[in-house]
C-alpha cells in the first residue's frame, strides 16, 4: 500500500484512485491466473461484511467501516448468513431465552405473565403494542 490521501489499499503509483471497473478487470485476471473463478471486488466486500457479522461485530461499527451511513445497506447488499451460522445463532438464542424464562422444554407450560415482564424490561420502542400482539397468540 502506498501512502495516499484517501487511505486506499489499491491506487495508481501516483496515489490516485483506480477506476472500480479497471480494478475489477485486473483483479479477475489475477484470480483466474491462480485458478480462482467467479470472484470480484464485490465478493471480497460481501465476505468482509458477512464474516464480521458472524463474529458478532457491532452492525453500526461495520456500517461505518464500510462507508455506509445506514445499517440497512449492510443487510440488504452485503450479508448472506450461512446456514451453519443461522443454526448456531438460533441455538444461542434458545439458550438465552431459556435462561431468562422465555423458553422451556415441551413438557413445561410457558407463563404469559413471565414473558410480559421480561418484554417490559427489554428496550422495545412500544412494549404495550408488542404485549397486545403476543397476548393474542394461542401457543402462549
Amino acid at each position: 500500500m502506498l501512502d495516499n490521501e484517501n487511505n486506499l489499499i489499491f491506487t495508481h503509483e501516483n496515489g490516485k484512485i483506480i477506476n472500480p471497473v479497471t480494478f475489477n478487470d485486473v483483479f479477475k485476471r489475477v484470480c483466474k491466473n491462480i485458478n480462482i473463478e467467479n470472484v470480484t471486488a464485490y465478493t471480497l466486500r460481501h465476505s468482509f461484511a458477512t464474516r464480521r457479522l458472524e463474529s458478532h461485530m457491532d452492525i453500526k461499527l461495520l456500517s461505518e467501516l464500510m462507508g455506509h451511513s445506514d445499517i440497512e445497506t449492510i443487510y440488504k447488499n452485503y450479508v448472506m448468513i450461512l446456514d451453519d451460522f443461522k443454526y448456531s445463532e438460533l441455538k444461542r438464542y434458545y439458550r438465552y431465552a431459556e435462561s431468562v424464562g422465555l423458553y422451556k422444554d415441551n413438557n413445561s407450560e410457558v407463563n404469559i405473565d413471565e414473558i410480559i415482564n421480561i418484554i417490559k424490561n427489554l428496550y422495545i420502542e412500544d412494549p404495550d403494542e408488542l404485549i397486545k400482539k403476543l397476548s393474542t397468540v394461542k401457543i402462549l
